[in-house]
């Protein structure tokens, strides 16, 4: 089975993916979930830890290049673009702190 990423948005969806796997290594959805019970165990990392110790088995990570050796390296270009006039009049309120003076005259226009 493919995913972009494993765990979607909670741990049931991630049992319920586990469990297409291998049903009869994760078939109790309330035994998986006490396994991560964050209030008892009080240390996210350590959740963190145990969750990638569990899908590592399961995961495959690819990058571009291991799979198509034609695709060209990326290229970050830095375009630098002046700000508008009105954007610098914005900016220099907002490091000066007259930001809240400038809108509320804005406001009354």
């Amino acid at each position: 089975m493919l995913t972009g990423t494993p765990l979607q948005n909670n741990l049931m969806e991630l049992w319920s993916l586990l469990n297409f796997l291998l049903p009869e290594v994760f078939d109790d959805a309330g035994a998986f979930s006490g396994w991560f019970d964050v209030e008892a165990i009080q240390n996210n990392e350590k959740v963190l830890a145990i969750l990638h110790q569990i899908l590592t088995p399961f995961l495959l990570r690819r990058v571009k290049s291991d799979v198509e050796m034609k695709i060209p390296p990326k290229r970050e270009i830095l375009v630098m673009a002046p700000m508008a006039s009105l954007q610098d009049k914005f900016y220099r309120a907002t490091v000066d702190r007259s930001i809240m003076q400038l809108v509320k005259y804005k406001e009354n226009i």
